[in-house]
């Protein structure tokens, strides 16, 4: 047999076209391109959601990606406030830490619906000896460094509204980070009110170290009792912020001795081994970070008085989705694809979790493909295929893709793109 005659019997025009496909699915991933189609291909790596349609329990995110999990968000402003966010707590009627990092141990705290900001409830302290919630049960075997994803930090930051009634002229403790057992190392870190070297009382947001006795507190605005009020505290170990209302309030430099020793007792709406200084009160929406917050950040929490509201991450154990239709010049009763996809989470079956299904008829018959794996389209990335599907013939082509047996953090799959083939 002639050399080129056996190059010809070993060419195969499928493997052609998934290479095609391939590439063409890396062009606009590297491009960052919109879906488009040729005669023969459509591309689609979900930049936008101009060629989807039908989403059903699932989602696009800006990631640019469909999945029919939604990660935890901020109503606005969210790829600004989500950063180095470690924990965050709408109180909800519930001690539970929406981003999954660290939930509360509660020691007398309820929880309000009708005195509120965000949500259905808020917390309210009544100012009672031991009426706080803990990262802790009182031994010191669950400190500081467990609520930070490390310890001490460079910077650490927290935002909550306040609803303050006081009963006391002393410290109300919002955060408070207590070492039992060396005073040097008792870190109330924020706080409303204080009595200022026990001569005068002030109503203001303060930050206090008894590490070298330092108050930081501000001054110019004091928290007006029994109002909604947001305060954002700020700190570096070189500078010290405080935002009230969105607005700054303090800016002061001053070092911070952070601890990280294991006795440390992390308390919110009070203090270790104290009771004249718990908070009463309402608090809604505190959130914890390990960097700086800004002036920008600040208000965009405050968001002109509103709030925003911070929604905890879900998984539709089901859902789907459908392109729009790709008119053929040409009836077509033959179709093919290549998908490329991620494992967020877990490990997602082809053809059990993740289905695919193909039209020529403008989704009227869908019939149903069997993936088969390919090698990885990239680091993370994985890629399935199939070749010549018959499908009811029709110049409307469209596909279809099907999650199943979804699960938050144990089972998550994104669909990054779809190269159709016809």
């Amino acid at each position: 047999m002639p050399s080129n005659a056996r190059n010809l019997s070993s060419f195969s025009s499928v493997k052609t076209i998934n290479d095609i496909s391939t590439l063409a699915l890396r062009q606009s991933s590297n491009e960052n391109k919109e879906a488009y189609n040729s005669n023969s291909m459509y591309v689609d790596v979900f930049q936008d959601s101009t060629g989807i349609t039908n989403l059903t329990n699932c989602s696009r995110d800006s990631s640019e990606f469909i999945s029919s999990a939604t990660a935890a968000s901020f109503a606005s402003n969210n790829s600004t406030l989500i950063t180095s966010m470690t924990q965050i707590y709408n109180f909800d009627n519930a001690v539970t830490d929406a981003l999954g990092n660290q939930d509360l141990i509660n020691s007398g705290v309820t929880f309000n619906s009708s005195t509120k900001k965000l949500g259905t409830h808020s917390a309210y302290f009544d100012g009672g000896a031991t009426t706080e919630f803990s990262y802790d049960d009182g031994s010191g075997s669950a400190d500081v460094p467990h609520y930070f994803n490390s310890f001490p930090p460079s910077a650490l930051s927290m935002s909550c509204w306040v609803y303050w009634t006081p009963n006391n002229n002393n410290w109300n403790m919002i955060l408070d980070n207590y070492h039992v057992s060396d005073a040097n190392k008792r870190n109330v870190i924020f706080a409303v009110g204080n009595d200022d070297s026990g001569t005068s009382y002030h109503d203001y947001p303060s930050i206090y170290s008894d590490t070298g006795g330092t108050v930081w507190h501000s001054a110019s605005q004091a928290v007006s009792h029994s109002t909604w009020t947001h305060i954002t505290w700020s700190l570096t170990t070189s500078l010290k912020r405080i935002y009230i209302n969105g607005v700054e309030r303090l800016s002061q430099s001053g070092s911070f001795g952070f601890d990280s020793t294991a006795n440390d007792d992390g308390r919110i709406g009070g203090r270790a081994s104290n009771g004249s200084f718990q908070y009463r009160g309402y608090i809604d929406q505190l959130a914890l970070w390990t960097r700086e917050l800004t002036a920008t950040d600040a208000g965009h929490l405050y968001n002109s008085g509103s709030g925003n509201a911070f929604t905890a991450a879900t998984a539709n154990a089901s859902g789907s989705f459908e392109s729009n239709a790709i008119t053929s010049s040409a009836s077509t009763s033959k179709m093919g694809a290549i998908i490329t996809y991620q494992d967020n989470s877990g490990t997602n079956a082809l053809n059990t979790d993740i289905v695919l299904k193909l039209s020529a008829d403008n989704g009227s018959n869908y019939s149903t493909a069997t993936l088969v794996a390919m090698p990885d389209f990239a680091s993370g990335i994985k890629m399935a295929k199939v070749n010549n599907l018959s499908v009811t013939s029709g110049t409307q082509l469209k596909y279809k893709l099907e999650f199943a047996n979804q699960s938050l953090g144990s089972k998550e799959a994104r669909i990054r793109g779809v190269s159709l083939q016809f």
